[in-house]
Order: C-alpha cells, then structure tokens, then sequence
C-alpha cells in the first residue's frame, strides 16, 4: 500500500440522500433476541449457524465475506463458508464453531493470508469512512469520538482538519494499546462521560446498538454537546428478520472470532431508521439529514447528523 500524507484527499465514494430530515417518526416493534433449538442443540439467535440456515440472511454474510472483508482473496472467504456450512450440516454448537473458524484464522499455511486480507480490507474501511464523516461535517474546534476503539478514524480526521491531540478527545470504556496517536484519551468512567468533558462535534460509530440503554448515552452526548454542537452517528437500518439475524452474526463473527474483545456487549441491540430517529429526536436533539454512504452494502449503514438546538 503507497502511504500518503492525507488520505482523505483522495475523493470520496458515491453518496445516495435519503432525504435533509426524517420526517415523521413513527415508533415500531423491536424484536429481542432469543435461543432458537435445533435437534437438541441450542443456538444463540443471530449465531452463524442459524445464520447460515435462513437463507437471506446467508447471501447477505456471504457478500460480505466475498465483497467486504477477505475481497482481496476469495479462497478465505470460501473457506469460511465451507466450515460454517459443515458445521449447520453437523449440527455443530455454536461454541466448536467459534472454535473451528479461529483456527482456520490461525493456522499456519493460512493464517498470513487471512491476517493481510482482513488488514487490507480494515485499512481502506477506515480511510473510507474518514472521507464520508469529512465530507459531513464541519471541522469543529472540539471534537469527541464516543466508543472510539482504536480511535483510527478520529486520527484521520485530526490529521485532515490539522488538529492537535487536545481537540480531538477518544472516549472509551478502556485505552486500546494500538490507539491512535493522534487523539487525547479519555476514559468513561461508571458507565458514564466525565460531566467536566463538553465539545462542539460528537461521533458515535456502531456504537449505540451495543447500548442497553441507547437514550442515556444519547442524552449524556447531548449535554456534553455545547449549543449548536453536532453528533454524528453511524447505525444500520433493521429491517426483517433476517436482517437481525445476519447483524448479529456480524458481531459474533468480529468479536468472537477476528478479534478477542470480550468487554463488548454481544449480542446487540439493532434498530430500524426510524427507532433510531426517535430516540434522537426524544434526547432533545434535531435530525439535520439521513446519508446512506454504502447504499449497495449488505450492513445497510446510514449515518444520521443531529443538531443540539441553540437555545
């Protein structure tokens, strides 16, 4: 890969508008997940193996698995789906699975291939996503990335926007050990952010849906917000129930198997558009626009920029 200077000078992707407001909000059922029972076998809903049994569901991790994550090499992405398929066939738990997968992660004649793919594919999500937000938002004079992880994307951001580490603040529940330099750390501390923290932009990326209680967190970011401030969050737009089931097979397979990250609640919570509309709207906060960023993309993502009213 040809390093460069400012990646999010490259252009961005085509855009679909879904429109400068939601609209009407109109508050539907979420159905929680449950424990579905096969031949005497249990699996946790949104398992890779029930996944695979619903048939929407499995070309939607499929085009994922051949488009998104190992698109650089098939051969990964089929050996994957041959194992979960055998182990759907065999009736396999959900845990040999798990078992299986991250040993075909790390065994020896696949391992660098797999490690390069997914790396590969995590590079360009991420500069992906950092000219999408760029082009969202204005450079704000503060700037908090809210469950940042790595803090990547809010690095890049610092980089374009040609901030120092004290405007741009990475909020996490624990300091991740290949965090971006770019960024200040702060850690939440009680399940809650520090009062004293306050900021003109916010970024919730995939973080909401891992929230037992979203609208907290919601109105938290709200007051941390000073008027006028911007929140940016990045959800995915559930559908039936098959998109439910493909969503948490997703989070199985990132934190289960990709990586070892136990502290994330699994499994989420995923919402529709709308819900998620409401709930912002209910936090005190003004829908500004809905973007679709990746309108081919089995994840349906959308990314929603809310407004704390200036009064």
């Amino acid at each position: 890969m040809v390093a460069i200077s400012d990646p999010l000078e490259e252009g961005l992707r085509d855009t679909q508008w879904l429109g400068e407001s939601l609209g009407a909000l109109d508050a539907s059922t979420f159905s929680s997940r449950s424990l579905e029972f096969e031949a005497g076998v249990m699996h946790e809903r949104g398992s890779l193996i029930e996944v695979w049994r619903d048939d929407q569901a499995r070309i939607m991790l499929k085009q994922l698995l051949f488009d998104g994550m190992f698109a650089h090499d098939p051969v990964i992405a089929e050996s994957f789906c041959e194992t979960i398929s055998r182990a759907s066939h065999e009736n396999k738990t959900d845990k040999e699975l798990y078992t299986e997968l991250r040993v075909l992660v790390k065994d020896s004649i696949l391992s660098g291939f797999i490690k390069e793919a997914f790396e590969n594919d995590e590079i360009e999500r991420v500069q992906r996503r950092a000219l999408q937000l760029a082009d969202e938002l204005h450079p704000p004079a503060r700037l908090v990335d809210v469950g940042s992880g790595d803090a990547r994307i809010a690095g890049l951001l610092a980089v374009h926007w040609k901030k120092n580490q004290t405007e741009v603040i990475a909020l996490d529940v624990e300091d991740r050990p290949n965090r971006s330099d770019q960024v200040e750390f702060r850690k939440i501390e009680d399940g809650a952010i520090p009062t004293d923290l306050k900021a003109d932009a916010a970024l919730l990326l995939m973080v909401l849906h891992h929230e037992s209680q979203p609208e907290k967190l919601l109105g938290e970011v709200f007051e941390m917000l000073e008027p006028g401030g911007m929140a940016l969050i990045r959800e995915t737009d559930l559908g039936d129930s098959s998109d439910e089931l493909f969503h948490a097979a997703l989070d199985n397979l990132y934190y289960k198997v990709l990586n070892d990250l136990p502290g994330v609640p699994i499994p989420a919570m995923y919402r529709s558009l709308e819900e998620w509309g409401k709930l912002a709207v209910e936090s005190g906060f003004r829908v500004e626009k809905v973007v679709s960023p990746e309108p081919d993309s089995p994840v349906k993502p959308f990314h929603m920029l809310l407004r704390k009213p200036d009064v």
